[in-house]
């Protein structure tokens, strides 16, 4: 039997719509504190992909972990101020990711992650067989814009984080030309007072 036209459509939108999980979202994590974020797999054997950088806050590091349903870990980064963590979750339930900013004594870090569950072209999907060649094609087109419209963001924050670090260091030289050109000013002014003091006499 094969499938109609119209089925096939619905199927690959569908296909696109569900099998492919992304959540981005921006924190701010407290001195001695760590968030935690959970997410739900459901099926063992899938892709999941953990990406983050930290954008502001102290020497712009931070410590992260992730671990399986039942609290074992899975990996771990320590001080970084950005990574991408590929793993195959080898079973179902609800993993956590967590973002310790335990070193910290005073400052709190600004970062944005992003935790990407399943793979539009996962071996398990059944539907995935049922696809003709050209409708296989347009999941493989889809899943890379996928990954270049990740990029692109990945690419943007680490852009718009330089240019507000380039921002703040230029804003730093600025006044501290003002401040050299006030004690310039200021030692002029004295040597004056000092030489005309020193000829009234």
């Amino acid at each position: 039997t094969t499938m109609s036209p119209s089925i096939g459509l619905l199927l690959l939108f569908t296909l696109l719509l569900c099998a492919h999980a992304a959540h981005s979202l921006t924190i701010k994590v407290q001195p001695h504190q760590e968030s935690c974020f959970f997410e739900n797999v459901e099926k063992p054997n899938v892709k999941v992909i953990l990406q983050f950088q930290v954008s502001s806050g102290g020497f712009l590091d931070i410590d992260a972990t992730i671990t399986n349903p039942r609290g074992n870990l899975i990996h771990s980064e320590r001080r970084e101020s950005e990574a991408k963590i590929t793993f195959n979750a080898d079973e179902k339930g609800v993993h956590k990711f967590c973002f310790s900013n335990a070193m910290s004594t005073m400052t709190s870090k600004v970062l944005s992650f992003e935790v990407h569950v399943g793979d539009l072209l996962d071996p398990h999907l059944e539907q995935f067989d049922k696809l003709d060649p050209i409708e296989k094609s347009i999941l493989r087109l889809n899943t890379g814009l996928g990954l270049v419209q990740n990029q692109q963001k990945y690419l943007r924050t680490r852009e718009r984080d330089h240019r507000d670090t380039a921002e703040r260091a230029n804003s730093k030289v600025l006044w501290w030309s003002f401040f050299e050109m006030l004690l310039l000013v200021g030692v002029s002014m004295g040597q004056i007072v000092y030489l005309r003091r020193f000829l009234s006499r």
